[in-house]
């Protein structure tokens, strides 16, 4: 742990500055804020306050204070907390600590923060000062550590190995253990020596991880798009590009059949797709009424498309779907896609939003056709079954 001194923001802070200053020893340091409300329910404000690095000499470090207590107001922390905090920003606090020259830096958490699982940490790491990693400016490699074993999920820069990984993991279990809770830390490797600069208690957790459905239904994984989804989902995705392209898919396909289909279609659990299978009859009566409703009229009106939903005679309309898609459906989707190549460079933000439906909707049309061909796992495990057989 880095010697360090901590100001409060009061008049008499000049004066303790030149007097804590000696007992950090000669040399830079780093002027650092951490916002006694970085982590709220519904809002984080690690990055939002400011950072200076190697600043050297008093003068420059009660400038280098000010510019931190300053940042605590600045219009985009203003904006981020009334968007994500109800105007709640907290006290600011500055630590000055000892300049260390980084070859890596990053952050760790003893509990994972996305799913609560307290026997994974994850460590967040970059080449260099960690600085750019808490402002957004670089992306991070990404370690998973579980009983002793240290995962890499995601590669970037390659700045830590695994034995490092767990050794950063440890600190972070450490310093759980001393401040009884879960920590945020932000650290750094120097000359081969770990150094733990900050320690935040993980506040804003989420709940316990629950495997139930967020609305009635039946649900399945691996079904429709879920066999393509091997990942789970972010946000924005799931509400954007998923939401779109299904909807083109049931449009579609709802026209083999003259078949509305019901929402939700789908719905998310812990970031996981599961398809809804409320589509599929579910009594008697009610197979009954998709036969003579749905099915038999469309096996006469468009014979070809709505025996696609039958599985061991859906190889009959297979050949109209594969001409469609290389007369038509191909061709446009690269179409779509180099007129959007060429134009997102230079793109307004109301253009690009208009690629990306002009794209996804293009991507459900796509996939309609991938799918009625090749698309679904039981297209190839049907046949493979009867020749088992």
């Amino acid at each position: 742990v880095l010697p360090a001194c901590v100001f409060g923001r009061e008049p008499e802070a000049a004066r303790a500055i030149e007097a804590a200053l000696p007992t950090l020893g000669i040399g830079r340091v780093a002027v650092r804020s951490s916002g006694l409300a970085e982590d709220l329910d519904d809002a984080s404000f690690a990055g939002q306050y400011d950072t200076v690095l190697n600043v050297e000499g008093s003068g420059d470090v009660m400038a280098a204070i000010r510019r931190c207590w300053t940042s605590a107001t600045s219009a985009q922390v203003s904006a981020y907390s009334t968007d994500r905090a109800g105007g709640k920003t907290g006290a600011v606090a500055v630590l000055v600590q000892r300049m260390v020259e980084a070859t890596s830096a990053g952050v760790a958490y003893s509990s994972n923060p996305i799913n609560e699982d307290r026997a994974e940490s994850v460590v967040n790491s970059i080449g260099g000062l960690g600085d750019r990693l808490v402002s957004g400016q670089a992306d991070a490699d990404e370690w998973l550590v579980r009983d002793g074993s240290a995962n890499q999920r995601r590669q970037a820069e390659g700045a830590i190995d695994a034995a490092q990984a767990l050794a950063i993991a440890d600190l972070a279990a450490r310093a759980a253990a001393h401040l009884g809770a879960p920590q945020d830390i932000e650290w750094a490797i120097a000359g081969g020596e770990l150094y733990l600069l900050q320690s935040r208690p993980m506040t804003a957790l989420p709940e316990q991880v629950r495997w139930e459905p967020t609305v009635p239904g039946g649900y399945v994984r691996y079904f429709r798009l879920g066999e393509w989804l091997g990942d789970p989902v972010t946000p924005l995705f799931e509400s954007w590009l998923v939401a779109r392209l299904e909807r083109r898919l049931h449009e579609l396909q709802g026209g083999w059949i003259s078949m509305r289909w019901p929402e939700p279609a789908h719905i998310v659990v812990n970031g996981w797709y599961y398809y809804s299978m409320d589509v599929l009859p579910g009594t008697p009566l009610e197979v009954l009424r998709f036969l003579v409703q749905r099915l038999i009229p469309n096996l006469f009106l468009r014979p070809r498309r709505a025996v696609m939903v039958i599985p061991p005679l859906a190889h009959f309309g297979v050949d109209l779907f594969v001409k469609e898609w290389r007369d038509d459906v191909l061709p446009k989707h690269q179409r779509v896609v180099a007129e959007a190549t060429e134009m997102v460079d230079r793109a307004s933000p109301a253009q690009l939003v208009e690629i990306i439906d002009r794209i996804a909707t293009q991507a459900g049309d796509y996939y309609t056709s991938v799918t009625a061909v090749a698309g679904f796992a039981w297209k190839a495990e049907v046949p493979l079954a009867g020749f088992y057989r």
